[in-house]
């Protein structure tokens, strides 16, 4: 019996459970180093490039609603991204690009002023302080109005140049408000001479004394002035054109690493619990699979073939089911072939003599009980020796077999036939009402045995013949007849009586008769 082991199931179980988690946890993980890889890759190699890819990696995270929009402007003017811009009157921290390439002294010449998508003034400079402020706030408010920032040249009192160049800051695809600067060309070209400018410069610098629309690239349409608005910040060297979509942060690449792994983790996880989900319910497929077969194994009543159950997956389990069901079958006909040699004679295919003896006392308690009668009859071949000096064993086999085969044919279905041991037979009568009837069937087996034999090889007064010869072989019997309840009422008793009978008959002659003395 298989000792029970419920134990292996559950660790199956887990054992799965984890390797899928492992697996799962593996496979997330290097989704998420494909992730940072492409974001290491996608990482700007110009400033062209750190302008695209800011946007797109930054601009997505910022939030902003239209009744917020004063409010959120406000608060971008107080970080450091505008405010420096804003304060910084020396450019150390902050400039404005294309219009200046030389910060040291660009920021001495102009003056800045943060309005709303209204026109409403948040911070920098008010128009009040701004010469041709009454200019600045007519071309601001045309802006906003037109949505086409352009620059234009502003009035000034002495024979300075004035010139206002509106940027727009954009949410989606409106404005959500404008920085509107106010530079003093003149100041700026005594300061610092147009031959040290670079050549873009220059042509801004060229379009506003003429009083020309100012655009910041050539291939732009004139008239048409940049929708970005280009700063510097020490936080943030290396990237130009940043609207204010895009949030303002000393690393730009650690934070929408971490907000596209936060996107991504509800994802990760439901990934991770559906393959331990996954495979526990596989695990628990297989291990009730095994589970049953356990069982089947381990139950008290002998296991059979049948008792295996069909398994069609195809798979190593329904391998193992195969051949423990192979296997059993194979049992079952070595134990079938075992109990036929154990309770059969194997050359005659009848009972043999413990088969008999134990049929023999399960008769006679039946007997007993139902008050019938039985009749044991002891049969014993005459001249067998002969045939098996002088046809040999072979031969002797032969009418072996066939006198077993005509005892079968003679007796009824109900009657047992046994083969005690060498040319020794008995034949139990069940039931038998009458010794006369006992003694028919005696005679009846008698004249069946005396009937010759086909064996080929033999010649009748010759010896041990080979080849095979065509030839025949007559052999006779003696049957003795023992009759229950008169004879005895035992086995011992039955058969010891029926052994007696058999050889008095024997030495009369042959035929069948009961016993004549006690």
């Amino acid at each position: 019996m298989i000792p029970q082991s419920p134990k292996v199931a559950v660790r199956l179980h887990h054992k799965v459970r984890r390797l899928a988690f492992l697996v799962a946890a593996l496979i997330t993980s290097a989704l998420a180093m494909l992730e940072l890889a492409t974001l290491v890759y996608e990482m700007p190699r110009d400033a062209r490039s750190a302008n695209a890819t800011a946007a797109r990696i930054l601009g997505s995270y910022l939030s902003v609603s239209i009744n917020d929009r004063v409010d959120d402007l406000a608060r971008l003017a107080e970080t450091a991204l505008v405010s420096t811009a804003l304060s910084d009157s020396r450019g150390r921290d902050a400039y404005l690009k294309p219009f200046f390439d030389q910060q040291n002294a660009a920021f001495q010449h102009y003056q800045l002023s943060l309005l709303d998508y209204r026109g409403r003034h948040v911070a920098g400079a008010d128009f009040s302080e701004i010469e041709g402020g009454d200019a600045a706030r007519a071309l601001a408010t045309e802006t906003l109005e037109s949505g086409r920032p352009t620059a234009s040249a502003l009035p000034a009192p002495d024979e300075r140049l004035l010139v206002a160049i509106p940027v727009f800051f954009r949410y989606a695809d409106g404005p959500i408000g404008i920085l509107l600067g106010n530079i003093d060309i003149g100041s700026l070209l005594a300061a610092q001479p147009l031959d040290d400018l670079d050549d873009h410069s220059v042509r801004v610098l060229d379009g506003a004394r003429s009083g020309v629309v100012l655009s910041a690239d050539a291939s732009a349409e004139p008239g048409y002035a940049p929708a970005t608005f280009d700063m510097r910040h020490p936080g943030l060297p290396d990237l130009y054109h940043l609207t204010f979509e895009i949030a303002n942060t000393s690393n730009p690449w650690l934070a929408p690493l971490v907000m596209r792994l936060l996107a991504w983790t509800p994802v990760l996880v439901f990934f991770i619990w559906l393959a331990w989900w996954l495979a526990g319910l596989m695990a628990r497929r297989f291990s009730l699979r095994i589970e049953a077969l356990a069982a089947v194994l381990n139950k008290p009543a002998p296991t059979r073939a049948a008792d295996i159950p069909e398994d069609t997956t195809g798979d190593e389990i329904a391998l193992l089911s195969e051949c423990l069901r192979d296997s059993l079958m194979e049992g079952e006909r070595a134990n079938a072939e075992l109990e036929r040699l154990a309770h059969f004679d194997a050359l005659t295919g009848l009972m043999n003599r413990t088969y008999f003896e134990r049929d023999l006392a399960q008769a006679l308690d039946r007997a007993k009980r139902h008050g019938y009668r039985l009749a044991l009859l002891f049969i014993d071949l005459d001249r067998f020796k002969a045939v098996n000096d002088t046809a040999g064993h072979a031969a002797g086999d032969r009418v072996l077999e066939l006198v077993g085969a005509r005892l079968r044919r003679r007796v009824r279905a109900s009657d047992l036939v046994s083969r005690l041991g060498g040319d020794e037979f008995t034949v139990l009568l069940e039931p038998c009402e009458s010794p006369a009837l006992a003694e028919q069937v005696g005679r009846s087996l008698v004249k069946a045995i005396s009937q010759p034999c086909d064996l080929p090889g033999y010649l009748p007064g010759a010896g041990k013949v080979a080849g095979q010869v065509a030839g025949q072989v007559t052999v006779g019997a003696s049957v003795g007849i023992a009759y229950y309840p008169e004879d005895g009422d035992t086995v011992e008793k039955l058969m010891g009586c029926a052994d007696r009978a058999m050889y008095q008959v024997k030495d009369r002659g042959g035929s069948a008769g009961r016993p004549t003395d006690p």
